[in-house]
């Protein structure tokens, strides 16, 4: 192995020793550009292009494809008007399509990717950081998807846009309005904005873009847009936002007359790209309730994302990014650790290459009393060509335990296709007049030419390290991470074949051999989304001094083989370490039959209704004094989407831990700036008890 590892070494070496023959992208005077003309009127964003209403816009064409034909014209035209407002920016994406009756199209919630099918988009750079983007995507009748693009897709941030799309017989339609205030903060350095558009074809899985976009340069997507220009008088005047929100439940459990909730969240915009916000007991939205996980046979605590919008926003920039695709570095900050908030402050800045960030919060128990108190500080500057450096900071007290962290991160973009990130984190914490401190170290080293990669990770926690504002599950541990992979490009049906192979190897942090994991795997894309994984896990362990040895094959398939079908079906089988611990402790861990089944369908009936489940089994054997255990979970769905705004959904779905059935069914309107009204019912039942909640929440955004 460790030879293994020296030969990875020498080809990214290798691969780094011409640096100053290769560029990452373009070089800036050759750089595509266009021009932002400004419109006389505003266009009406219907998905119609009306005569007259983009008289005078820009019109850029000529796609090229990145997958599956590198360099080769799209095969579908596509079309992209773009204009501006004196506060917006308009684009107008018109789609040629010569078989409509395979392109995917389902009015569907903002954010559903599964939903989105075909689509049309654009990533685009306000501040030219060449490291952080926005992006925009939209299917044929304008259902949208947007986040922060970083190294890939970011789906928590959501911003105000306006969009509409109409399908047609020869193509689609889609009109689109980005207020300067969902992209900027104040005055945007002179001529700095930057834009990549592009269109996916789902039936065969073309993507093309605009300026063309090389395999290799996919992981570097910013260093390949294409500059805007005409945007230099852009400035953001300060504006004072307020969002209240109410929610009212009421069930058996809640007494007579329910209990009511109120919060509010309160932004203020200063000069410069900065912002005030403050929050008093943020909304969690329950609406968005989390998916269930099992926790049987699971070591470590499990993740559960943030959801609350005023934890969301920027969320990315305060965590060091990763550049490999099979690790990340210490999570040191997770806001879902702030559980119940009473208020919270923030301060962010973000002026071109920097960014700042504040944040404190108090927390409180269920009956309304202090229960503890949270800070962190972040400092991120960023360079051309993708690097940046940053420091954290990050304080918590709670149940008379204090702790902190301080950290600092970079990551470098060498112009070979070569990254490498790093993190060095010290912590601190006290509890009952003992203390202890501990030091991190996270190093990723990954080269991603589009046609192979090479991913070499190392982390070493030890056992004493403390983030309470992160999500940190295992300590005492030095870890080496290997990816490798090549692709193959058959061409027709098979569209590639990616062998891989990928090793974990861990020790405490002593030095003492804890596991080893090796998986070599192969995944096949073929057309209409089409992509077969097979694998086979081997996993050797030591764990509470006894050595444990086990492997199993495992594979998945997703396809659409119409467009209106989505079908996923992944299984594991053959031998897997099963951890016991009985009351006293003993450990009674062992190696047992493992058998697991997973199957989801996700089906259009019509452009307005879809229906999906999931269905999830797994099993494992037993021994002389350890009963096997077989659980399973289940979940169904439905949801009618009346316009873009109106929906309705109903759920039910089978806890496998609590053994619990539950259904709800919520109606919702969702206004693209943050004015909701969600009402609804839920229905549990476990251990022959049952619960009905109903709720309403209502949000209303007040801008002045």
């Amino acid at each position: 192995m460790k030879s293994f590892r020296a030969l990875w070494v020498v080809l990214v070496l290798a691969g780094t020793g011409n640096a100053q023959t290769h560029q990452h992208g373009p070089t800036d005077s050759a750089r595509a550009s266009v021009r932002i003309p400004q419109l006389a009127g505003v266009p009406v964003i219907d998905g119609v292009i009306d005569s007259g209403e983009w008289d005078g816009a820009a019109r850029l064409t000529a796609f090229r494809q990145t997958e599956p034909r590198e360099g080769a014209p799209a095969t579908q035209a596509t079309e992209v008007l773009v204009a501006r407002s004196q506060d917006q920016l308009l684009f107008a994406f018109v789609a040629h399509d010569d078989a409509m009756r395979d392109v995917r199209a389902t009015l569907a919630r903002r954010d559903d990717v599964d939903a989105i099918g075909d689509y049309v988009g654009l990533v685009i750079d306000p501040y030219s950081t060449r490291t952080r983007a926005f992006y925009f995507l939209f299917n044929p009748l304008g259902v949208q998807v947007d986040g922060v693009w970083s190294r890939g897709w970011d789906r928590t941030w959501d911003g105000p846009v306006s969009s509409r799309g109409r399908a047609g017989a020869h193509g689609y339609v889609v009109e689109v309005a980005i207020p300067f205030a969902t992209l900027v903060k104040g005055r945007v350095p002179r001529a700095a904005w930057e834009a990549s558009f592009v269109r996916l074809v789902s039936r065969t899985g073309e993507q093309s873009w605009w300026p063309a976009l090389p395999r290799s340069g996919v992981p570097d997507l910013l260093a390949h847009t294409a500059r805007l220009e005409g945007l230099e008088d852009i400035e953001v005047p300060g504006r004072v936002e307020l969002i209240p929100v109410v929610t009212a439940r009421g069930g058996e459990y809640l007494g007579p007359g329910g209990r009511m909730d109120g919060g509010v969240t309160a932004r203020m915009r200063l000069g410069s790209g900065s912002r005030i916000e403050a929050t008093w007991r943020p909304d969690f939205s329950f609406v968005e309730s989390d998916v269930p996980q099992s926790s049987f046979n699971e070591r470590w605590a499990l993740y559960y994302p943030e959801k609350r919008p005023f934890f969301l926003e920027n969320q990315d920039e305060l965590s060091t990014p990763a550049v490999s695709y099979v690790s990340e570095p210490l999570r040191l900050v997770h806001t879902r650790t702030i559980t119940r908030p009473r208020y919270g402050l923030r301060f962010l800045s973000s002026s071109g290459p920097s960014f700042a960030g504040l944040l404190f919060t108090e927390q409180e128990t269920a009956a309304g009393t202090p229960d503890g108190r949270s800070a962190l500080a972040r400092f991120l500057r960023r360079a051309d060509g993708g690097s940046q450096a940053g420091l954290l900071a990050t304080w918590r007290e709670r149940s008379g335990e204090r702790s902190a962290v301080l950290a600092a991160d970079a990551v470098l973009r060498l112009p070979t296709h070569v990254s490498v990130a790093t993190q060095l984190a010290w912590s601190a914490a006290r509890r009952d007049n003992a203390q202890r401190s501990a030091l991190s170290l996270y190093l990723d080293l990954a080269r991603d030419d589009g046609r192979s990669f090479q991913q070499l990770v190392y982390r070493r926690v030890p056992a004493g390290f403390v983030a309470a504002l992160g999500y940190v599950p295992r300590t005492d541990l030095q870890q080496m991470v290997t990816h490798l992979g090549v692709w193959l490009r058959p061409g027709g049906a098979v569209q590639y074949v990616l062998p891989m192979w990928q090793s974990v190897d861990s020790w405490d942090a002593v030095g003492a051999r804890a596991e080893a994991e090796y998986l070599p795997h192969v995944e096949v894309g073929l057309v209409r989304q089409t992509v077969i994984w097979v694998g086979w896990r081997s996993r050797e362990e030591v764990y509470l001094g006894r050595a444990h040895r086990a492997a199993r094959a495992e594979a998945r398939i997703t396809t659409r083989p119409w467009p209106w079908l989505r079908l996923a079906v992944s299984g594991r089988s053959g031998a897997w370490i099963r951890y016991d611990l009985d009351g006293d402790s003993l450990d009674r861990t062992f190696v047992a039959d493992y058998r697991e089944a997973r199957l989801s369908a996700d089906a259009s009936l019509s452009r307005n209704v879809s229906v999906g489940s999931e269905f999830a089994r797994n099993s494992f054997g037993g021994s002389s004094s350890v009963a096997p255990r077989a659980m399973w979970q289940f979940t169904a769905r439905a949801s009618v989407q009346f316009d873009a705004a109106s929906s309705l959904r109903l759920i039910a779905q089978h806890d496998p831990d609590t053994g619990r059935w539950g259904a709800s069914a919520v109606a919702a309107r969702e206004l693209p700036l943050g004015t909701q009204l969600h009402a609804g019912v839920e229905r549990s039942e476990a251990e022959l008890r049952q619960r009905t909640i109903g709720f309403i929440r209502f949000s209303r955004l007040i801008r002045w």
